[in-house]
């Protein structure tokens, strides 16, 4: 009974143990109870770093040993320091520093500590995991052998201040806390993309939540969900804040509480639709307009990824002001959706969205402005590209909004393109696809969203074989003022991250404005900010992307191969940031 017992209370979330040895009477070492922790739990962890570049476990699996330690800055910083970098002096070794503050100031940690990466586990499940109690505690494991075989504190036996302790925090399991802040925090980390079709079935009730919660938190902890824009730098106004995500994993490792009241609230909830205060009750007042319907695609199990085209044959016959889409698709083989309108009839397109008549109208890439870009600090050619005519939806199925206070708009007089980006899911499938808009004349006075994109042009490499982490860069100088509302990106399988940058005129040094730390292939969102990022005439924009050539990324379809940029999502990559702005409908 002793042995079920101890295997019992490893597994519990939030654990805290007195120190770094031995305290169960059970003849079982510490290290020997952290494998058994780490069984359970896994290692394998992905967490962002002060400068935003987000960093996982496995990307040091060509390491003989990695080194983990726990560090606050606050605990005796400069000793720390100078044991540290006694350590940490072998090639064949990695070593990590982990911040689990739940407030940690990044900015501060980049301006005094501007060399050392320093991992911020803003939940605290990595540091929890790792039987972390104080800065300095250190966890040493074997590559090979898969094994932690050493543990200990970097300052010794020294009687370290209370400063030192890793504050860890609990659940309050009070119907105030669920209501107030678990549901409010879970709508905008889960419920938001998980929405539409059968995914909400995950979130139906309280017991499927907990049959799903070890699932939940392990991909919290590889930063696999939720999928967006790092808001501790961009001041998201629809995305997920550290604190939001901290709410819904601590009331998850305290094994999803609810009093049945709670649960009853909650169910009702969801069949209220879970969409919070945006919901189809907003549309009331709206014209519904069916734009595409009936449309029904195959996608086979094996075949190529590929490109469809749905284009009406008649004018629209009045402006539409909306905000709100409504798309039916099967998000599992549909990558993404994108609408087009012009004046003039689409032409037959085809796989690669190219006109097949040699035409000069491009579905994409519009308007193409050269301009400088870099790979790995050599230029390459690149160009930034105007796409008045593009409005794009997101990868989800069900209801997609515009930013508060702004409108999508369709032109009278315009003919209508409903792109679908399929790729095959590894079964035989069916896409069932429609498109509806919700057109309001209340809505004409708002501003109107509008995008541009730049990029390297066709063909240029962008990682060469099994190269771990290649950087290229595009710039563009704005000839006028914008006001920009919201950030995305899109690459294939080996993007990696994407941050953009502002150097605003009459400065010489560039301010960090977006950042996705960890880009993931099949969850590409936009992120809103919360007013606008106002860039000046002049500004200097640098967007950054990173990709994951090697045979680390496990998304990697084939390292040994050179990655130019191209549209088939296996062979070639994609260097497409999406920089949305405000414009006055004219």
């Amino acid at each position: 009974m002793k042995s079920l017992f101890f295997a019992w209370i490893l597994l519990i979330p939030g654990v805290v143990f007195s120190d770094m040895v031995d305290t169960t009477g059970f003849s079982i070492t510490a290290d020997q109870r952290l494998n058994k922790i780490l069984e359970s739990n896994d290692l394998e962890f992905r967490l962002p770093d002060q400068y935003a570049n987000g960093v996982s476990f496995s990307s040091y699996y060509h390491k003989k040993e990695i080194y983990l330690y726990s560090f606050l800055p606050k605990c005796n910083a400069s000793d720390f320091m100078t044991k540290f970098k006694k350590m940490k002096s072998k090639k064949s070794q990695a070593h990590l520093l982990i911040n689990a503050e739940i407030n940690a100031d990044r900015r501060d940690l980049e301006k005094v500590y501007p060399t050392q990466s320093i991992l911020i586990d803003m939940n605290q499940q990595v540091s929890n995991s790792l039987l972390f109690k104080r800065s300095g505690d250190y966890v040493v494991y074997d590559v090979k052998k898969q094994l932690v075989t050493k543990t200990g504190n970097i300052f010794g036996k020294k009687v370290l201040p209370k400063e030192c302790d890793i504050p860890y925090v609990t659940y309050s399991a009070e119907s105030s806390d669920f209501r107030n802040k678990v549901v409010p925090a879970m709508i905008k980390s889960c419920i938001a993309c998980h929405s539409g079709g059968t995914d909400l079935s995950y979130f139906q009730s309280i017991d499927k939540i907990r049959s799903w919660k070890n699932m939940m938190l392990r991909t919290i902890r590889l930063n696999r969900m939720p999928p967006g824009a790092d808001s501790y730098y961009s001041h998201l106004e629809s995305d997920i804040t550290p604190q939001d995500l901290f709410e819904v994993t601590k009331w998850l490792e305290a094994g999803a509480p609810a009093s049945a009241e709670d649960a009853q609230y909650y169910e009702q909830y969801i069949k209220r639709g879970g969409r919070g205060k945006r919901n189809l009750d907003d549309l009331k007042d709206a014209e519904e307009i069916v734009l595409f319907s009936g449309i029904e695609e195959k996608v086979s199990a094996s075949g190529g990824d590929f490109y469809k085209h749905y284009t009406t044959k008649e004018k629209t016959t009045k402006d539409y002001y909306f905000s709100f889409f409504d798309v039916s698709v099967n998000p599992t083989v549909a990558h993404h959706m994108a609408l087009h309108h012009s004046m003039e009839p689409f032409p037959e397109v085809g796989l690669n969205g190219n006109p097949l008549d040699g035409s000069t109208m491009l579905l994409y890439g519009n308007n193409r402005i050269p301009t400088t870009a870099a790979y790995n600090g050599k230029s390459i050619p690149a160009f930034k590209f105007q796409d008045p005519n593009i409005i794009h939806i997101s990868r989800t199925s069900g209801i997609s909004f515009a930013p508060p206070g702004t409108i999508y708009f369709i032109p009278k007089g315009s003919y209508l393109n409903f792109e679908i980006h399929y790729s095959p899911s590894g079964k035989d499938e069916v896409s069932k696809n429609a498109l509806k808009i919700y057109a309001s004349d209340n809505l004409k006075n708002l501003r109107m969203l509008k995008r541009f994109s730049m990029m390297p042009n066709d063909g240029s490499v962008v990682a060469r074989p099994n190269e771990k982490d290649s950087v290229v860069t595009v710039n563009y100088i704005l000839p006028e003022a914008m006001d920009l509302k919201a950030y995305g990106l899109h690459m294939h399988y080996r993007g990696k991250a994407g941050k953009l940058y502002a150097t605003y005129p009459g400065q010489k040094n560039r301010e960090l404005i977006f950042s996705i730390p960890t880009y993931q292939y099949k969850f590409q969102r936009t992120s809103f900010v919360n007013d606008v990022i106002h860039l000046p005439k002049g500004t200097m924009l640098t967007h950054e992307m990173h990709y994951d050539n090697s045979k680390e990324n496990f998304s990697n379809p084939d390292p040994s191969k050179e990655v130019r940029i191209g549209t088939s999502i296996v062979h070639d990559e994609n260097y497409l940031p999406r920089f949305f702005y405000m414009e006055v409908v004219k």
